[in-house]
């Protein structure tokens, strides 16, 4: 059976609305679809407790994780959008690991990013105790001290007009289910009848109608989920170099160079996996040699500037990049390695399915993705192209309902942090990437 998207639903979950208006209870109202406001719309931290404890169940079933019943959430921090006033987000801090929730119920998944053994990303900065977290979108964390400036994980002071709230791109009504919209019809009518006004995430204040927030919060999460298939055959053998430990190396500054991080991060694993030679070798050897892969090409496959919209590595040649490291290191390309693509992860592309087939092909298989993830947050000027950063793929889980939903997540070596960490496929719209393949 082809899998269903939250897109895909939208007819059926309007048809189910349409009968929810002519056969509602007593205590209940028919609401529009274009009634639906921010208010209504707005997860509030009790109710995004309540998520992050559900998906954490709902895990510990599949089997696929390292958390168990003694997994217990720790900590809610409010993650900001880029003026610093508007909660966008939150991180569940965990005993073990961390969820990061979206703070609006109209998004394609509600759950955004996680990790079972990773500390969040935030854990990197320095925080003083009236510091906030802006968050953008995936992987993308800035702390903001007041002023005109934040600061990104890399340590570097970015103007607050260069950022951009990407994960506000992701809502839109066609992500509201008909169960969320039956919940906020019975309190809005509720609220109008006794003249209350309340809002239904609300909980615990005087005049409240819905004191049970836990209502509210299963009707965004949705139905229990269980595992609809998953595969990492590469945890044992990642390899997670940072663009830090680059960022001076040899009396040379680095700038944007996450492309070559990522690529050593794709020898090493390679090496770990399939050759003793290259697993010898340190990651600072081997970036040294990616780096002498770059300069075999003219122009260079990577631009050594910090000007964002120059430097870095292009995406459309970086499959030539990825073979030309590869051969510097002594393994040859078409027989030992190869490259393919580029593909996009998108199960919204052409055939419907297509963009999760070929992520599933690929992490089954044994290949790994070079990730070229879009805008993260950085631009010299609003106007400018979308700053990549380049990620490694290598594993997916994947979660269903009995309705038909689907929850998809990528694992990936971010270049930052030294533990892999799950990102939604959803917010990873139009993303391409190559496949490197070894035989």
């Amino acid at each position: 059976m082809k899998k269903k998207t939250r897109k895909r639903v939208l007819s059926f979950v309007m048809t189910v609305v349409l009968l929810l208006c002519t056969s509602v209870p007593v205590n209940a109202a028919p609401v529009a679809w274009n009634q639906l406001d921010d208010s209504d719309l707005f997860i509030k931290e009790e109710a995004a407790r309540y998520i992050a404890e559900f998906f954490m169940r709902d895990m510990i079933e599949t089997g696929t994780t390292c958390w168990d019943s003694d997994t217990a959430v720790t900590k809610l921090m409010p993650l900001y959008d880029e003026s610093g006033k508007n909660i966008v987000s939150y991180t569940a801090e965990l005993t073990e690991g961390y969820i990061v929730i979206s703070a609006y119920a109209d998004v394609p998944s509600v759950i955004l990013e996680w990790a079972d053994e990773a500390e969040p990303v935030y854990e990197e900065f320095s925080l003083a105790p009236s510091s906030k977290i802006i968050y953008t979108g995936a992987l993308d964390y800035f702390v903001d001290n007041g002023g005109n400036t934040v600061t990104n994980i890399d340590g570097i002071a970015v103007s607050r007009t260069e950022l951009s709230c990407n994960l506000m791109e992701l809502r839109s009504l066609d992500n509201v289910s008909a169960k969320l919209a039956e919940v906020v019809s019975e309190s809005k009518h509720t609220a109008f009848v006794d003249k209350i006004g309340i809002s239904p995430h609300v909980n615990g204040s005087i005049g409240d109608i819905i004191d049970d927030v836990w209502k509210y919060a299963k009707a965004v999460y949705g139905d229990r989920w269980v595992s609809n298939g998953y595969a990492n055959h590469w945890e044992s053998y990642a390899h997670f170099a940072r663009t830090r430990d680059f960022d001076s190396y040899k009396g040379v500054t680095y700038n944007n160079h996450c492309g070559p991080v990522a690529i050593t991060n794709i020898i090493k694993m390679y090496g770990n996996k399939y050759n003793s030679t290259i697993k010898s070798l340190s990651k600072f050897t081997v970036f040294e040699k990616v780096i002498a892969a770059s300069k075999t090409a003219t122009p260079n496959y990577y631009i050594n500037s910090p000007v964002t919209n120059f430097g870095g590595t292009k995406g459309e040649t970086a499959n030539k990049f990825i073979e030309a490291a590869f051969r510097q290191v002594n393994v040859p390309v078409g027989t030992k390695v190869k490259t393919f693509g580029p593909y996009v992860a998108d199960n919204k592309v052409g055939n419907e399915d297509d963009g999760f087939i070929n992520i599933k092909n690929c992490t089954t298989g044994d290949r790994l993705m070079y990730l070229m993830l879009g805008n993260y947050g950085l631009k010299e000027n609003p106007k400018d192209p979308d700053v990549p950063h380049h990620v490694v793929g290598y594993a997916y889980n994947q979660l269903t309902d009995n309705n038909g939903y689907y929850l998809t997540f990528i694992k990936i070596c971010d270049g930052r942090n030294t533990d892999g960490r799950y990102l939604d496929m959803d917010a990873l719209r139009w993303t391409p990437y190559w496949e490197v393949k070894f035989y």
